[in-house]
This record gives C-alpha cells, structure tokens and sequence, in this order.
C-alpha cells in the first residue's frame, strides 16, 4: 500500500465548478492531507463530468489511501494569521474593486470579522469555529437600533468573509471550510410583493408642485423622469446634459478610504449610456440652466456649482416636501422605482426599461417583475366576449 495520508474529517467538501476552454464544465474536489510528519497538503482531484463522479473519487480516494488522524498527531501550522492574510487580501481588492465597495468590504471586517479570528491561525479554524461566529452575529445586537441584527445582513457578512477565504484557499491551499457552514432554519414568512414603494404619476405631481426651489423642482424632476440614482445625479455637470440626452458615466460616493469627503468615480457597473429627456423634463431642465447662467452658478455640478450637493442635504429636502406636500414618504432612491413603475405603466417592455434604467433585462424582472403581473392581471380583466367581434 502507499503512504498513508491522514484527514481530520471523511465529509466531501462541494466539488467546483471549472469552465474548460472548448466550454464544457468540469468539476474538482480540493481537501487537505496530512502527512505522517505533521506536514498539511492541499490535494486537488480533477475533471469529472459531474459532482456524482467528483464525490465518488473522494471517496475512492480517503478509502484507498487515508486514515483518521490519531490524536497525538502533531499538526504544523502553515503560520498564517488571520490577520496577516485579510491584510494581504486588502490590497488586493484594493486593485480590483471600487473604492467605495472597499471601504464597505473593511467596514464589515472590522466590526464583524476581525474581533473574532485575530491572533489565530487560518489552517487551525475548525467548522465550529465558523458555526460559533455565525451564531454570535446572530444573536448580536445592532448598537445603532438595538436590535439584533437580522438574517439577511448576517448573510451579506457571510459572503463578504467567504470571498475572503476562497482568496485564502486559491492563495495558501487553505480549505474554506465556511462553504460547510449553513444557515440555521426559520419559519418562512409569506415574502410581500415588492420591497420597494414608488408613487404614481398622480402622486409626483402633486409632490413636485408644492417644490418651491428651483433646484430641487429640477433636480427631484430629473431623478423622477430619468430613474437616475441619487449618486449619479449628484456627480453630474452641466456638460452632461446633451442632445442626445443625459449622459450617465460617473457617481458621487463619500465612502472614502483616505479620509477626503467625497469622490467622483465611475457609475455602478462602469456603466455609459445616454437616458432619454422627456418633453417636461426638457422644459424644466431649460429653465434651469438659464437661471443657472443668470445667477453666474458653476457648471462643474448640475445641481451644486462649485461643489456636489450632500446627499443628506438631499435627503432632508426630501423630506421637507414631502410633509409639505402631505404625499406618503419614500426613499430618495424610490424616485428610481417611480420611474420604473411610469414606463411600465405606459406599455414599455421589459428591455425598453432596461436600456432606460441602465439595467439587463433580468435585474428589471427580478425589481420590477410584480408590478408586469398586475399590468396582465388588469389587460386579462378588459379581455371578455363583448370585446370580440362577431362576424
């Protein structure tokens, strides 16, 4: 018999996926073996044409040639902290990612990840170890509501750490051994229609007619009219605005890593189009820039001159007209969602709303997919016999 190896557990780990060149996929089981000497390895079994064959290989393999460890085995440590690899792993998206998406990425390490698992080292983590942080971030409450934290954000934390150690696998050989760590089960509650709420076209108007600001009747108008983010909106110049319409490459984002106040960087998915100008909008936007102009205003921001408008600035005004105009409150960012809603309503297709939006056809589907079943529901109610005619 050859060598054995020794395995801490006989569980499979879940076979990955691998794209081949000509397209077909693949899959590769990835677990740690140690040798005799206390010595831990990566092995790699590769390129089965499904997870059955992947896991059946495993399984050959820990029967043919592994034994459990004994428990005087002497494992070596790779002597890899925690730490030491999250900091590698930083500059690392620091090349690859949005600053703002780095910033969230630091945020929840430091809070959530880090306090945990500083000072140990990453090939001594067990499964318990995850499943005992899971359960702390659950059951821990959020300082700022005093609430504990719900599943949907532990979640998000989750896969920002699981990211995290798939780097660690794919760099040290490391198994990310969180993939094994499930959710524990809830009651499943009966999901409402949409997370969103978004006014009717009846509703807006009666909100931008009490706006006695020039700037904000513009600027709630274009958001209204264009379904622009907040962010795009605000990282705007007056050069944007074109005949082709308005030009959407760039966004504002105060989510800094070097301490400055704001930036202005590219839009959500590098995206770069050109959103229609509605009439309405046109005339607004004309009355605008003229007073812009009269009042010797910069053009360097749409809606700020020499500097962007604050997005709790914003938000406040937001407010404010809102109570005024005695409308039920929504988000900034649901004027998006209104635009949404006014295109649809007026019959345009799902990739119409999509190039309007800056969207793919899907993410329309998965937001905005309810609101396409009511407008059937309403044309399947106008349908009956006395509609059709005989002949």
């Amino acid at each position: 018999m050859a060598e054995v190896y020794y395995i801490t557990s006989t569980k499979c780990p879940e076979p990955k996926p691998r794209k081949l060149k000509n397209g077909d996929t693949v899959y590769d089981i990835v677990f740690r073996v140690i040798f005799p000497n206390g010595d831990v390895h990566q092995k790699r079994l590769s390129g089965y044409r499904n997870k059955t064959l992947a896991k059946q290989a495993h399984a050959d393999f820990l029967t043919k040639y592994c034994e459990l460890a004994p428990k005087n085995l002497q494992i070596k440590k790779t002597g890899i902290l925690f730490e030491e690899a999250w900091g590698q792993y930083f500059t690392y998206i620091l090349g690859n990612m949005k600053e703002s998406s780095c910033y969230t990425i630091r945020n929840k390490f430091k809070i959530h990840i880090l306090p945990f698992f500083t000072g140990k080292y990453l090939d001594s983590l067990t499964k318990q170890d995850f499943y005992s942080w899971q359960d702390n971030r659950l059951n821990a409450l959020n300082p700022k509501t005093g609430k504990r934290y719900s599943r949907s954000t532990v979640l998000k934390i989750k896969e920002h750490l699981n990211a995290f150690l798939e780097w660690v696998e794919e760099r040290y050989e490391i198994p990310n051994l969180l993939q094994r760590v499930k959710m524990p089960k809830t009651v499943k509650k009966q999901s409402a229609a949409k997370n969103f709420d978004f006014w009717e076209d009846t509703e807006f108007y009666k909100f931008i007619d009490s706006v006695d600001d020039i700037l904000y009747k513009t600027l709630f108008s274009f958001l209204y009219f264009t379904g622009c983010r907040k962010g795009e909106a605000i990282s705007a110049s007056d050069e944007d605005y074109t005949s082709k319409g308005f030009h959407v490459y760039k966004t504002y984002t105060n989510k800094t890593l070097d301490g400055s106040a704001y930036k202005i960087t590219a839009s959500k998915a590098n995206r770069d189009f050109y959103v229609p100008i509605v009439s309405e909008l046109k005339t607004q936007m004309d009355t605008y820039l003229k007073w812009k102009k009269e009042n010797n205003i910069s053009s360097q921001y749409l809606f700020g001159g020499d500097r962007p408008i604050a997005p709790e600035t914003l938000r406040r005004q937001f407010d404010k007209y809102i109570k005024i105009a005695n409308v039920k409150r929504l988000r900034v960012h649901w004027l998006r969602h209104s635009c949404a809603s006014l295109l649809i309503h007026h019959g345009a297709s799902p990739q119409a709303v999509a190039d309007w939006l800056g969207d793919n056809v899907e993410q329309i589907f998965k937001t905005y997919g309810h609101l396409y079943d009511s407008d059937r529901e309403k044309l399947c109610n106008k349908i009956s016999r006395s509609d059709t005619n005989n002949d």
